[in-house]
C-alpha cells in the first residue's frame, strides 16, 4: 500500500487468502512497519522489495515473491506469520492468453505513465501446487491480476473506498467490476448514482474481446458495521448497461444485474488511528444479463465465483 493510504501508520502488507473445496479458511494478513532511519543513521532494508528490467520484475515480500514478466509470471507465497495455525507453502505459474485492459488512464497510448490508471489481466491460465502442513495438493484454475495506482494529490482525500471483484463464470465467461467512493460511506445501504470511476467488463473469450458497460448502478443491500462510522458491504446489487454514448452496444439492448454476496473473506480494520477496513477474499455470484440480435432474445443466467477486495475509510 502507499505509504500515505493509513496516514499514521505505514505499513508494508501482504494478504493471503487460501479456501478448500469444503469450506476451510487459511491466510491472514501480515503487516510490517515501513522502516525509518536504523542504527547509526543508516537507512535499514524495508520488507517490500521491488526490481524490474525490459526482461523480468521481481516484487519480493519477506520470502514470499512475484516474479516474471506478461504473459507469463510466477508467484510464490511462504512465512511463518501467513497463518497464524498452519504452515502454507504455495507456487502458481500464470499465463495470461491476452493482453491487458486498461481500465483508467489519462493517456490513450502510454497510460503507464499517467497520474491514475488501473489495468487488469482477465481468465489467466493458472496452475502449481499448495502445500498445508506438509501435505501437496496440485491444483489448476482461472486466475487474475489487477493493477492500480495514483498519485498523492489524487487519492489522498479524495477517494474514500473501492469495490474491486473480478468473477469466473460457471460458462467460461470472466466479469470483472470495480467502484470507487468520493463520498465516506457511513450509511449501511449506501448507493452510487454518478460515478465516474465504475468499471464493468464482461469476456467470453479470455479478454480477446470486451464489452464495456458504462452505465452502472450500484446498490449496497447489506453491510457489515466495522465500528461507529465505517460499514462494509456484504452484499451488492449492480445493473449495468450501454451509456447513451454507446449507440452501437445500446441497440442489443444489453442489461447486465448481477448480485454480489461474500461467502469466506479475511476482515481487517485499524480502529484506534485511522477508521479504514477491509474484506478480501471469495463471493458468490448470481444474476443474468439479456441481449436481442437477429437471431433473437437472450438470457443468460449467471451463476459464478468472485475474488472482491473492499475498502473503506
Amino acid at each position: 500500500m502507499s505509504r500515505n493510504d493509513l496516514f499514521w501508520s505505514k505499513p508494508d502488507l501482504l494478504f493471503v487468502t487460501l479456501m478448500s473445496p469444503n469450506g476451510r479458511k487459511y491466510g491472514g494478513v501480515v503487516e510490517k512497519e515501513r522502516p525509518l532511519l536504523g542504527d547509526y543513521g543508516i537507512l535499514k532494508k524495508p520488507v517490500l522489495q521491488v526490481t524490474s528490467s525490459e526482461e523480468n520484475f521481481r516484487v519480493e515480500f519477506e520470502k514470499s515473491f512475484v516474479q516474471g514478466l506478461a504473459p507469463s509470471w510466477h508467484v510464490h507465497i511462504e512465512g511463518d506469520d501467513v497463518d497464524e495455525y498452519h504452515n502454507i507453502v504455495m507456487d502458481l505459474q500464470f499465463f495470461a492468453p491476452s493482453s491487458p485492459l486498461w481500465t483508467y488512464g489519462f493517456r490513450p497510448i502510454e497510460n503507464s505513465k499517467s497520474n491514475i490508471a488501473s489495468y487488469v489481466f482477465l481468465g489467466c491460465e493458472v496452475e502449481g501446487e499448495v502445500k498445508i502442513d506438509g501435505f501437496k495438493y496440485n491444483v489448476k484454475g482461472v486466475g487474475h491480476h489487477e493493477h492500480t495506482w495514483a498519485s498523492v494529490l489524487i487519492s489522498k482525500g479524495l477517494i474514500h473506498g473501492w469495490d474491486w471483484c473480478q468473477i469466473t463464470l460457471e460458462n467460461g465467461w470472466n466479469i470483472y467490476y470495480s467502484n470507487y467512493y468520493f463520498l465516506q460511506q457511513i450509511s449501511a445501504t449506501k448507493e452510487s448514482k454518478i460515478n465516474p470511476l465504475s468499471t464493468l467488463l464482461i469476456t467470453s473469450d479470455n479478454g480477446n474481446k470486451i464489452t464495456n458497460l458504462e452505465d452502472i448502478d450500484v446498490n449496497i443491500l447489506k453491510s457489515d458495521q466495522l465500528f461507529l462510522l465505517l460499514n462494509i458491504p456484504v452484499e451488492t446489487q449492480v445493473t449495468a448497461a450501454p451509456s447513451n454514448t454507446q449507440i452501437i452496444l445500446r441497440s442489443y439492448n444489453i442489461k447486465l444485474n448481477i448480485n454480489i454476496k461474500a461467502e469466506n473473506t479475511i476482515d481487517l480494520d485499524w480502529r484506534k488511528l485511522t477508521g479504514i477496513g477491509m474484506k478480501i477474499g471469495r463471493s458468490t455470484v448470481t444474476g443474468n444479463i439479456i441481449w436481442n440480435d437477429e437471431d433473437g432474445d437472450h438470457d443468460v443466467k449467471i451463476n459464478g465465483i468472485g475474488t472482491i477486495w473492499n475498502m473503506r475509510h
